[in-house]
């Protein structure tokens, strides 16, 4: 038996089904047209309004019922990918995860804390998992590693550095492992654009579910990988710009000398302080 050819609603279900919202403007486009041909001008067409009134209704109802589906099943789907963003809680549990599964746990991380995410890895990614992007600023890139027994070495950091000059970005790339980095793929990334991630410090980021990701932040050039976010310890402040903990120091010289205060982590990045006091 022949393959049957696809047609007109085969289109308006598929477009539907992709995008709810478009499929429900189909939807009621389809429920104006029945209206006008069955109430406003019944006799139009030779006489075949009424029977065009019953086939828009029809196609009105079937666009509006996929959209309708469509739309709770992506609800559904994003609620699940959430909660098992929630159920990460040690280095077992991100082991566990297909590598699929390990970069939408990342790229969900991030759209929960209002980034745009852009899911680019699979075959042919070019060394870019994700792409992130926030209120009309430079993209961010981000390589997701999910190794469950070996190091991220320096072959694959030389790969994610000459991705991120292929696309002359001038922000901070970010390295995602649940695993760890090498000495030599640390010796790499120091003094590049490159914040490495190593599970740890994913974990933490996890925990403390900062309202701005520390992971990332736009290059200005020339300074050292920072030191992977932490929780903030008791007592101590969270930078106002990095959301990371701050770190309690002594000025050295000036009118405030010998003075208490809370420096950024992230320094000479970022100078926020809070007084120690």
């Amino acid at each position: 038996m022949g393959r049957r050819e696809r047609g007109f609603v085969d289109d308006i279900m598929d477009i539907a089904t992709a995008s709810p919202p478009i499929g429900a403007a189909i939807g009621a486009a389809f429920c104006v047209a029945a209206i006008y041909t069955q109430w406003i001008n019944p006799r139009g067409m030779y006489g075949l309004n009424r029977v065009l009134a019953m086939l828009f209704w029809l196609l009105a109802v079937l666009a509006l019922v996929v959209s309708g589906v469509s739309f709770v099943r992506q609800k559904l789907a994003q609620r699940k990918r959430f909660q098992r963003l929630d159920r990460q809680r040690s280095i077992e549990d991100l082991r566990r995860l297909s590598f699929s599964e390990f970069e939408e746990v990342i790229a969900d991380f991030y759209r929960r804390q209002g980034y745009k995410v852009e899911e680019c890895g699979g075959p042919g990614d070019g060394g870019i998992d994700l792409i992130l992007r926030r209120d009309g600023s430079a993209e961010h890139l981000v390589q997701c590693k999910r190794y469950a027994s070996w190091k991220v070495g320096p072959g694959e950091m030389r790969d994610f550095f000459g991705a991120m000059a292929g696309r002359a970005t001038r922000c901070e790339g970010i390295f995602i492992t649940c695993g760890e980095f090498s000495e030599d793929a640390r010796a790499f990334a120091a003094g590049k654009p490159i914040r490495l991630i190593d599970g740890l410090a994913l974990l933490s980021m996890f925990a403390a579910m900062n309202p701005l990701a520390p992971a990332v932040s736009t290059y200005t050039g020339g300074f050292p990988a920072a030191a992977p976010p932490v929780a903030a310890a008791a007592g101590s402040p969270l930078c106002p710009c990095c959301r990371v903990a701050m770190e309690r120091r002594i000025a050295r010289r000036g009118s405030n000398a010998g003075r208490p205060f809370w420096g950024c982590q992230n320094y000479p990045r970022c100078r926020e302080i809070v007084d120690g006091d």
